[in-house]
This record gives C-alpha cells, structure tokens and sequence, in this order.
C-alpha cells in the first residue's frame, strides 16, 4: 500500500475486528475483518509513523498498542 497518510477506523472486539483504511481525501483503500490478533501484524505493514486516539492505546492487547506507538 503507498498511498501517503492514511487513516485507519478499527471496531475492536475480542474475537474479530473489523476496519477500515482511507487515504486523506477520504477514498477508501481497505474494508474488511479481520481475527484481532492480527490487526498489530497489519498496523505495523503499514508504511509511515503511527498514531491513535481514543482508548485504543491503554484497553487492547500490548501487540496492537505497539504497533500503534
């Protein structure tokens, strides 16, 4: 994927997880789900610095915070 900043919506839940992935502009790149325990593989695939808001960075699992900082 290289398609400058891109911005990524997660809806976490304990088993499955599902996401999306859009460019600045707001065309999506990504939709789809996806086992939680492989968002941290996919986070840190992507290309550029990481950053995340709301409570994602202190209540999921340590490899997904990680991939995120």
């Amino acid at each position: 994927m290289n398609h400058g900043i891109l911005y990524v919506g997660i809806d976490v839940h304990e088993k499955e997880s599902q996401l999306a992935v859009l460019e600045k502009e707001g065309s999506l790149v990504l939709e789809e789900r996806m086992p939680t325990k492989e968002l941290g593989e996919f986070l840190s695939s992507l290309p550029g610095e990481k950053a995340c808001s709301n409570r994602i960075c202190g209540s999921h699992p340590p490899d997904l915070r990680e991939a995120l900082i």
